[in-house]
């Protein structure tokens, strides 16, 4: 296979891409930089069915099946990342949660840097423009694929613990549906069964300024994270953020160095897959409006601060000229 020549090779993962990269790097000698979004063997692990570039690692089978399927494809993508750390040259990943993991698997730390994801501030301005839980009908959403890892099923009981509480509250889930078709159907099934009929819809993928716009704010449920770009749309936005204690999530939230933490929470912090505790910190920020206020205004300073697309930009340009 003829590949494009170039000065430096850059994988956006390790698996796949990160194999085919040190490949190259062993045929050609040039520089070969490592991106590391998600820890796929991690997310594997945790109870992901595919991986972020789309391979599909468990199909609906049996549990015992299931449960190997997950045993081998961990270990096989664990494999995989200590292979890629030790061929990069540079090793890049969006969070210090994450770069943690790749030093205990093996990564040399003069290699290793965090650069995190950047988002474009100025798109979602507009989303910014009401006050969160200002006209009554608060509007609660969850932006994310509908798959297990996100753990839509914790965000639904959450919403039925809720209904009677703010019975004015409309819950949506925002994203893709196809990526776990039988999950999905597993989702629908469950809202069903806590009678959300016309309290919680599926409305699919939106552009992220028609997500934000009419929410007073996202909740994340996941069990595993990186660094969740719907949460940066979301404080770009204004929008106050409920999320579970994974990946980056806290350091997003609440900050990650003192000069970030005194800008004050971007929202509330909660255990992964508790529905009731989800529950309690929404209905928290609903019932103090100012507070709800207050943290969206955080979580804006704290994107133009430290999450700016264009910084993210500046500092891989930096990293590319190092190698060229």
């Amino acid at each position: 296979m003829r590949l494009p020549q170039a000065r430096v090779y850059h994988a956006l993962s390790t698996g796949f891409a990160g194999l085919l990269a040190g490949q190259i790097k062993e045929q050609s000698g040039r520089p070969f930089i490592l991106t590391e979004h998600a820890i796929y063997w991690r997310e594997i692990a945790e109870g992901a069915t595919e991986v972020e570039c789309g391979f599909r690692v468990i199909r609906q089978t049996g549990r015992t099946e299931i449960a190997a399927l997950r045993r081998h494809w961990t270990s096989t993508f664990r494999r995989l990342a200590r292979l890629a750390y030790n061929q990069a040259d540079a090793i890049v990943t969006v969070c210090e949660a994450n770069h943690r993991l790749q030093l205990e698997e093996g990564a040399e730390p003069g290699k290793c840097r965090v650069i995190p994801n950047g988002a474009p501030v100025n798109a979602l301005v507009a989303a910014s423009l009401h006050a969160p839980f200002a006209n009554g009908k608060p509007r609660i959403g969850l932006v994310g694929r509908v798959t297990p890892i996100k753990d839509v099923e914790t965000f639904i009981r959450a919403a039925h613990l809720l209904t009677t509480r703010l019975p004015k509250a409309e819950f949506v889930v925002i994203g893709p549906t196809d990526q776990d078709a039988a999950y999905y159907r597993r989702c629908r099934r469950l809202a069903d069964e806590l009678g959300l009929d016309g309290r919680l819809a599926f409305t699919g993928e939106l552009p992220p300024q028609e997500c934000y716009t009419g929410l007073d704010a996202l909740v994340l449920t996941s069990r595993s994270e990186a660094q969740p770009l719907a949460v940066l749309e979301a404080m770009s936005a204004g929008r106050p953020v409920v999320v579970t204690d994974v990946g980056a999530c806290r350091e997003m939230v609440e900050g990650a160095e003192q000069t970030d933490r005194a800008l004050g929470p971007a929202g509330l912090v909660t255990p992964p897959q508790r529905p009731q505790a989800t529950a309690e910190a929404v209905l928290a920020l609903c019932r103090d409006p100012q507070m709800a206020a207050q943290m969206g205004r955080a979580g804006q300073r704290r994107v133009q601060t430290f999450y700016r697309q264009e910084r993210c930009l500046e500092e891989y340009e930096q990293l590319y000229e190092q190698f060229l």
